[in-house]
């Protein structure tokens, strides 16, 4: 077959060429508009790698790219990483990232907001962004699982340590919110945690644990939950091990929701200029669990987990 006269090897060498050097370009130029993030993990733990997976898949169904590093806490130096944003997971991720010294934003999570903001605020004086998604769920969807579990539940039982995370005020607010009304006590050593339960027993409906180290301890957990059982005193709790050991209910998120969330909201703040961190905030994701042979033992009849999540989103009561 004859070559056409116009036809040039050296130019159509030159064109392809020029394709491929566009089609480099246009890559280079994407990956390099690819914000990067360095997630800094607590522990080579199951938990933390759940965080990390569910995350990971979320930025990587956004087609504009990123590009994700997972470092331990122990392997992460801020001179060596030169990432756009840090995210920590965990308390002791957190720490260690707030010790070095950087001012490259920080997104904690998996976070207590009450040790969030005890960090945070050294670093935010120095002018470094730190904002976090925060582990706790909100008081007020506390209030509302124990509302739609326990509807003839009046008044909600708390123990409150010298550490506690939570301050009695925000407390009232939320249950008064839910038509519920907080009776607490004030605990000062393990030793007290069985006699102050006692004495509110005749007052309230049902015990809440919330995040304190001297209540929910080693030290005194197990001497607690047992009184509970004896007293027939239903618990709500906010973590899958703390249902594990005893309470009867329980409202968290699970690390592969905190992930998924996580991922989502990134690539929500992701504009033109970068990420912009997210403000601290609790998550929305979560699910309620109930420990059914602790609920069956107080002849409690309390739905299933699912069933109560949509009382809550409903506002509904059986």
């Amino acid at each position: 077959m004859a070559i056409p006269p116009s036809y040039s090897p050296r130019r159509g060498g030159l064109f392809a060429a020029w394709i491929a050097a566009c089609l480099l370009l246009a890559w280079m130029t994407g990956a390099l508009a690819a914000p990067a993030v360095t997630l800094v993990l607590s522990e080579d733990a199951p938990l933390y790698a759940a965080v990390a997976r569910a995350l990971r898949a979320e930025l990587e169904a956004d087609r504009r790219g990123w590009q994700l590093r997972v470092r331990t806490w122990r392997e992460y130096r801020s001179a060596e990483e030169h990432a756009d944003l840090v995210v920590p997971v965990g308390l002791r991720a957190l720490q260690s990232v707030l010790a070095e010294r950087d001012n490259t934003p920080v997104w904690a999570l998996l976070v207590p907001r009450a040790s969030f903001e005890q960090l945070a605020g050294k670093a935010s004086a120095r002018g470094r962004p730190v904002s976090a998604l925060y582990l706790d769920q909100p008081l007020s969807r506390h209030m509302r699982m124990l509302k739609a579990a326990l509807p003839r539940a009046r008044q909600v039982g708390v123990l409150l340590g010298p550490e506690s995370s939570v301050r009695p005020e925000a407390l009232r607010a939320a249950a008064e919110s839910s038509q519920l009304k907080i009776v607490s006590a004030r605990v000062d050593a393990i030793e007290d945690l069985v006699p102050a339960l006692t004495s509110l027993r005749n007052e309230i409906d049902a015990l809440l644990l919330v995040p304190d180290p001297l209540v929910v301890g080693r030290g005194g957990l197990h001497a607690l939950l047992l009184h509970t059982y004896q007293l027939t005193l239903p618990v709500a709790a906010y973590s899958a091990q703390l249902l594990e050991a005893g309470a009867t209910l329980a409202l968290f998120a699970t690390p592969e929701q905190i992930g998924a969330e996580a991922g989502a909201r990134l690539r929500e703040a992701r504009g033109g200029n970068g990420v912009v961190v997210p403000a601290p905030e609790h998550p929305q994701s979560y699910q309620v669990a109930v420990n059914r042979n602790v609920a069956v033992s107080l002849e409690l009849r309390i739905p299933a987990g699912e069933t109560l999540r949509l009382r809550m989103e409903r506002g509904t009561e059986p």
